[in-house]
């Protein structure tokens, strides 16, 4: 682009999105999982003192299958965003300076401004940036 000059280039890795959505993701599984280890508990509590059947009440399977659905959902949700930022890992970003014979609206129009400072622009491409 005219009026554009190129200081600094650098690659940027996208782990931030993947992280928050592991983070978001695990925290969701946690409760069906501690809903599944408490009945895991109290099933070998029971089989100790119950003997070997005590821990098959009909009650308790819709709440551990349900749990468990919930686990493997968010396991999947996982890997699937995973996947995806695993596809497309990093994007560059530019250092750069306008000229006067720069167009402002067209340099907006082609770059994600990230920030300014003192006429130095620190920008990526629109594209990358979806």
């Amino acid at each position: 682009m005219n009026g554009v000059t190129v200081i600094a280039e650098r690659v940027v890795p996208d782990y931030v999105g993947w992280l928050v959505l592991a983070v978001l993701f695990g925290a969701v599984a946690l409760l069906p999982l501690g809903v599944v280890i408490w009945w895991l508990k109290g099933c070998f509590d029971t089989l100790m003192w119950g003997g070997p059947w005590a821990c098959y009440r009909s009650h308790d399977w819709p709440v551990v299958i349900f749990a468990s659905l919930l686990v493997l959902i968010c396991v999947g949700l996982c890997v699937i965003s995973a996947k995806r930022y695993a596809d497309k890992p990093t994007h560059t970003e530019y250092t750069v300076k306008l000229d006067e014979s720069a167009s402002y609206l067209e340099f907006t129009e082609r770059y994600e401004v990230l920030s300014e400072e003192d006429g130095i622009y620190r920008v990526r491409e629109k594209e990358a940036a979806k």
